[in-house]
């Protein structure tokens, strides 16, 4: 239900225009708390309770990071 709904996320997105879709929100919003928690290669990110994991599975899959 939830990836047809909100492509996987649960949280809304960073728009810049009303225009804009959902999914480039979405990943623009993720984008920005990566730049906000300032991590580093080798950081480990917890995410838990938040859904799918699809803010994990960005952070891992765009960061050199690794998910707990």
């Amino acid at each position: 239900l939830l990836s047809s709904i909100w492509g996987g996320n649960l949280h809304m997105g960073l728009f810049l225009s009303a225009d804009e879709s959902l999914a480039t929100a979405q990943r623009r919003v993720k984008a920005h708390m990566a730049r906000r928690a300032g991590l580093e290669p080798g950081r480990r990110v917890f995410e838990a309770a938040c859904g799918v994991g699809a803010t994990a599975r960005y952070l891992v899959g765009n960061h050199p990071v690794t998910a707990l």
